[in-house]
């Protein structure tokens, strides 16, 4: 019988033959890798499952100047209904784009913003995130915060805090003073985590926060996943 090859994801490991390597000298390659950037737990746990063979999933296959191309690894995606896209057939890099739906989003018993003009960013394993006109939000209720992120798609994000009469929601939102210049449909606009806020619609539909509270995605019953954000997702 064959002896199983491992698989992991979007890995490229130099190698100086034409086929793919038996599982236990491949996965030692892999779990040095590992360790140098994960550390040695995560190492040890592939080389485990490589020598199980809960690894050799699919075949391994490669191309050019003597580098082989693993097969990524991902879960099975949810079925697609009528009406319905998945989140794995979103593109990554992130694609930005404008859309005419309708948002409201309502803290304290107050709307802090209700627009239609919105741009919707898509990526790969994450439900959209929608980034809102700071022009239309309510006057006062967005306040600079401290807190500052950097995307490797986008660049860095600022965060602001969210404001209603008696209420105040740290970190409410995020936006790019200055996105990166393949994302000029995001200049002056803000996206909001719908956790953080009493309730936010989205063509009259109530939003579910992303999993995970780390992403700030909007779920919709027109978005079918599984989504990134659960315990055991970082590698999607």
């Amino acid at each position: 019988m064959a002896r199983p090859f491992i698989v992991v994801p979007a890995l490229f490991v130099s190698s100086g033959t034409s086929a793919p390597l038996p599982v236990d000298l491949f996965a030692q390659a892999i779990r040095q890798i590992l360790i140098a950037s994960l550390g040695n737990l995560v190492g040890q746990a592939i080389l485990r499952s490589a020598r199980s063979g809960l690894s050799g999933r699919a075949p391994v296959w490669w191309g050019g100047a003597r580098r082989l191309k693993l097969a990524v690894v991902g879960p099975k995606p949810w079925p697609v209904g009528p009406g319905q896209e998945s989140v794995w057939s979103y593109p990554r890099p992130p694609r930005a784009e404008r859309v005419r739906r309708r948002a409201v989003v309502m803290l304290a018993g107050v709307v802090v913003v209700d627009t239609d003009d919105l741009v919707r960013v898509l990526e790969t394993s994450h439900p959209p995130t929608y980034y809102l006109p700071r022009a239309a939000f309510r006057p006062g209720t967005l306040l600079p915060g401290t807190r500052r992120t950097r995307c490797e798609w986008k660049g860095v994000a600022r965060y602001v805090d969210v404001l209603a009469p008696g209420a105040r929601r740290a970190d409410g939102g995020w936006w790019y003073p200055e996105p990166d210049p393949r994302y000029p449909e995001l200049t002056d606009r803000v996206a909001l985590y719908p956790a953080r806020h009493d309730r936010i619609t989205l063509d009259g539909e109530l939003v579910t926060p992303q999993p995970g509270g780390f992403y700030g995605g909007w779920v919709t019953a027109d978005v079918v996943g599984p989504f990134k954000g659960e315990p055991g997702t970082n590698w999607w």
